[in-house]
């Protein structure tokens, strides 16, 4: 009969499984384990990798382009590492009387965006495509047929869709409209020195609460062809 730790590593791989192809193979360890924390699964981010590895499941995202790996740009994710972290992180040493294996440095937040830059570049030059966050609006600025858009809403609008779509509570939810929010801000103006909120910036602004999900795609297609 399987122990109780064998039943709960089941559980968590299937878990794992589950929101791995449901995000049609693109998340990796860190997102998965976020994932996991709002369905009230506690576990760890190495201990989500081992399960990840031993099922050989890897984020596809950027993979196939990118010389950094996929996993330190999904953790990334619109975030900014503190100045601190990231020069312990890139100027550590092993201690002389304990030899370790060479690994790898672990890449800058600059070494990040310039991969993220290069990459959506590249993306917008073979083909039309949605880059939805990570400073596109910034990036492709100069390209001729690029188009900004911004999408917003209330935060009871905001918070009602991420307690259907996480199953969590209102307090979690605003938590983590709260917490999106102020990483996303502050990651914009770290590359770009701009306001992510201003939507003077972009070229439609769309306000949800009002339109409703479903219309937003009538607007936009609409723009597109009045273009």
């Amino acid at each position: 009969m399987p122990s109780r730790r064998e039943l709960e590593n089941q559980a968590l791989d299937e878990d794992i499984k589950k929101i791995y192809y449901e995000s049609k193979q693109r998340y990796g360890a860190p997102k998965i384990q976020k994932a996991l924390e709002f369905k009230g699964f506690n576990a760890s981010l190495k201990r989500v990798q081992r399960h990840m590895a031993s099922m050989g499941l890897r984020s596809i995202v950027v993979a196939e382009h990118v010389s950094v790996s996929g996993e330190n740009i999904e953790f990334m994710d619109e975030k900014k590492m503190s100045f601190w972290k990231s020069y312990f992180q890139s100027h550590s040493l092993p201690a002389v009387d304990n030899y370790t294996p060479p690994q790898f440095m672990i890449p800058s937040d600059w070494e990040l965006f310039k991969e993220e830059v290069r990459i959506i570049e590249m993306i917008a030059k073979e083909r039309s495509a949605v880059i939805i966050g990570r400073c596109g609006s910034h990036i492709l600025r100069d390209h001729p047929n690029h188009i900004s858009i911004f999408i917003h809403s209330s935060i009871p609008f905001r918070t009602e869709r991420i307690q259907k779509l996480y199953n969590v509570s209102e307090d979690a939810a605003v938590r983590m409209i709260t917490r999106s929010d102020k990483d996303r801000s502050y990651y914009n103006q770290a590359f770009t020195g701009k306001d992510w909120g201003d939507a003077r910036q972009y070229d439609l602004s769309i306000y949800t609460s009002k339109t409703g999900l479903e219309n937003n795609i009538k607007l936009i297609l609409n723009y597109i062809e009045l273009r």
